[in-house]
């Protein structure tokens, strides 16, 4: 497992893209479209953040290949705070993710039926625009200006870049590894952190309690 703690990233730079409205032979719109430059390289971006070429590559490869070709390039309408989809708030499915001068142009289908592609199909319909976000955990440089680490996730529906909970797009209260396997994992010491929380609450707690919580934090490192 790689011990090095990463953070949740989040970068909002795409919100000039097309919006396709496919129609049926009697005129009914049959579903909605999104398309434009999903993620850069080699490019400072709106948080002052640079992915270099050869971090993003890698991943965007992946990504097309275990994700889009797979049917399942999932993401979300406005961020999580972890790197998991949650099918609950899925709004859109990437098809297809070309590269472009560094820059990877990405088109998506807006799943209509289900009810946060329901809410994106009605902000289109009445001209609201929105913007692409991508969502990974990494690493940073002191100044955090140059991502050294990266494992990409999605991307994400946005309405606003600006969201509280994360600090220029990085989300610090939580850090992430990733494990033997390549999944994405809360790190142990959080896990700990957050068992311990729970138990100080419990007019119960048990050595026992304790013992094991500590336990799972070593088996986890």
């Amino acid at each position: 497992m790689n011990t090095q703690p990463l953070v949740l990233i989040t970068e909002n730079d795409v919100s000039n893209f097309e919006v396709i409205a496919e129609e049926t032979s009697g005129g009914n719109i049959k579903s909605f479209k999104i398309k434009g430059p999903f993620f850069m390289s080699e490019k400072e971006n709106a948080n002052h953040r640079m992915y270099s070429y050869q971090i993003s590559k890698p991943e965007m490869d992946r990504y097309i290949e275990q994700k889009i070709k797979t049917c399942s390039a999932l993401g979300e309408l406005e961020h999580s705070d972890t790197p998991e989809i949650n099918l609950n708030r899925v709004c859109h499915r990437v098809t297809a993710l070309n590269e472009n001068d560094k820059t990877w142009i990405g088109e998506s289908v807006i799943l209509t039926g289900t009810p946060c592609g329901d809410i994106c199909a009605s902000l289109i319909k009445h001209g609201s625009r929105f913007g692409i976000s991508s969502r990974g955990v990494g690493s940073l440089t002191e100044d955090k200006k140059l991502v050294t680490k990266y494992n990409f996730s999605c991307f994400d529906v946005v309405a606003d870049p600006s969201i509280a909970k994360f600090v220029d797009g990085i989300l610090e209260s939580k850090h992430w590894m990733i494990n033997n396997h390549g999944v994405i994992v809360e790190a142990a010491y959080g896990q700990l952190e957050n068992k311990l929380d729970t138990l100080a609450t419990s007019h119960n707690l048990t050595k026992v309690e304790i013992t094991t919580a500590i336990m799972d934090f070593i088996k986890g490192i």
